[in-house]
């Protein structure tokens, strides 16, 4: 993040807004039992100034909570009316996004959730690896939402699980393998949960170079005029007597619908999954 300038200054509690729709929200039972038992045992010299984005508009002062909200309910709960905060001033949303992802390091005693973090990171668009994934992902109609546990045709839930995929391929394969993906099932929602990915993505690494050598219109015959569904491969998945884990799983049941109708000699070979 660029250097901004950066301040401290005691704050009405009445005039801070959150800043980034996707932070832990006050309202639920989880951050109001925290609020109540902080309120309880309350000690002023434990309270950290909130970290405070300060914008202009229209001639007015906008003071956006980035991180800290917490820390301002439990003080307006003694009854402060003020609170010195760290203020950043005239930050963009990328800047709020990069400057919450610095704040909350894993290693804090309240680490904000790995979704949490990711929505900063696409938000912020401050992270190379993120902005890479989210094009490639975007080049074949498929996108994140960390922000639903909803399934959505051509949208990934909870994407820390792709996160995982994309780190254990190439740019290439992953983009490939998205692409593959992609003209089979056509983002259907069941087809688009992580497990399901992963074991497509198990299955493509296993044989990548037998299916990069007809250029994928196996795929045709064998998933698409067929109309192998999403819902039917995890079915034969969970029909599977084979003891392994779901990723070889599902890459053995999507190489067992690779080979029906090949000879023998063209066939993927499924004990690569299991040797």
């Amino acid at each position: 993040m660029r250097k901004v300038k950066t301040y401290y200054k005691y704050i009405s509690v009445n005039v801070l807004t959150s800043a980034l729709d996707y932070q832990r929200k006050l309202e639920n039972t989880t951050s109001q039992n925290f609020i109540r038992n902080k309120i309880e045992s309350f000690d002023p010299k434990k309270v950290n100034p909130p970290k405070v984005s300060l914008r202009i508009r229209n001639g007015k002062e906008e003071y956006r909570v980035v991180d800290g909200q917490h820390t301002i309910a439990i003080v307006k709960g003694i009854g402060w009316t003020t609170i010195r905060c760290e203020i950043k001033e005239d930050l963009s949303d990328e800047e709020e996004n990069e400057w919450f992802y610095e704040i909350n390091d894993p290693n804090n005693s309240r680490p904000q959730t790995h979704n949490t973090l990711l929505n900063s990171q696409i938000n912020g668009k401050f992270n190379k690896k993120i902005n890479k994934i989210i094009n490639i992902l975007d080049k074949v109609g498929y996108s994140f939402n960390t922000k639903s546990d909803k399934g959505e045709k051509g949208v990934f839930i909870g994407s820390v699980g792709i996160i995982d995929i994309y780190d254990n391929m190439s740019d290439v394969d992953f983009a490939k393998c998205m692409k593959i993906h992609s003209s089979i099932w056509s983002g259907d929602k069941k087809s688009m949960q992580v497990q399901f990915v992963k074991g497509f993505s198990k299955f493509y690494i296993t044989y990548k170079n037998e299916i990069e050598l007809d250029k994928f219109k196996r795929f045709t015959p064998a998933f698409i005029k067929k109309n192998i569904t999403a819902n039917e491969i995890s079915r034969d998945v969970s029909n599977l007597t084979l003891k392994k884990n779901n990723d070889i799983k599902y890459a053995w049941v999507f190489a067992e619908h690779y080979n029906n109708g090949l000879s023998e000699d063209k066939k993927l070979k499924l004990s690569k999954l299991i040797d």
